[in-house]
């Protein structure tokens, strides 16, 4: 099925058919941050929170958390699609370093959903 608009009249028709239209609402996506050296806060959007957050700490995530390795998991946050992610992840990258650490204590912070680093290392997982 092509990606064209359909009328009134292939609505009920599209709905017979849902095998043609591959919609995927049951996957979640999470805005996360994470506090870098430097002070520096990494802002980000994926599916699984405690998969990425092993790629930054095995600096394999994003180029900026390669050169500023990661500290600790400040928190996240679940949106019901990836789209709604995106949009946070854009209103927090606007936000000032002090705004950003302050949302934190609103977000998810637990270290038992995380897996990072042994709890002696310097990139432990714990609240802000």
């Amino acid at each position: 099925m092509t990606a064209e608009k359909l009328s009134s009249d292939d609505t009920d028709a599209a709905a017979d058919t849902d095998t043609d239209i591959e919609v995927s609402t049951d996957t979640v996506w999470f805005l996360y941050l994470l506090e870098c050296e430097g002070n520096t806060i990494y802002t980000g959007v994926t599916t699984d929170v405690s998969r990425r957050y092993a790629q930054h700490i095995a600096g394999i995530g994003a180029k900026y958390t390669r050169a500023r390795k990661p500290l600790r998991l400040l928190g996240w946050m679940a949106f019901p699609n990836k789209s709604e992610a995106l949009k946070a992840e854009i209103r927090t990258k606007r936000m000032t370093p002090a705004q950003k650490r302050a949302m934190c204590g609103t977000l998810q912070q637990t270290a038992a959903a995380v897996t990072g680093p042994e709890p002696d290392s310097p990139a432990t997982v714990d609240s802000p």
